[in-house]
């Protein structure tokens, strides 16, 4: 994603790093992190950059979609 395109959609988005994401999923940063890595749950990465950022909206609407049984295991 460009700078100029990620500026602009964090106007429009809740975006979260890393250990604002953690906190909404009662998870630590560092396995957040590794999720993100593995592509277990939705992030983007802006080029250039190392840390990950996270759109509110959609990590609630990846947690509430995942099955009881696997919500419980995915984190």
């Amino acid at each position: 994603m460009k700078a100029e395109s990620l500026s602009s959609t964090l106007q429009e988005n809740q975006w979260l790093k890393c250990p604002e994401a953690a906190a909404l999923l009662l998870i630590t940063p560092k396995t957040i992190r590794s999720m993100a890595r593995e592509n277990r749950i939705p992030a983007h990465r802006d080029e250039g950059r190392r840390d990950w950022l996270f759109q509110e909206d959609e990590l609630l609407k990846w947690f509430f979609a995942l099955p009881l049984h696997t919500a419980e295991n995915a984190i």
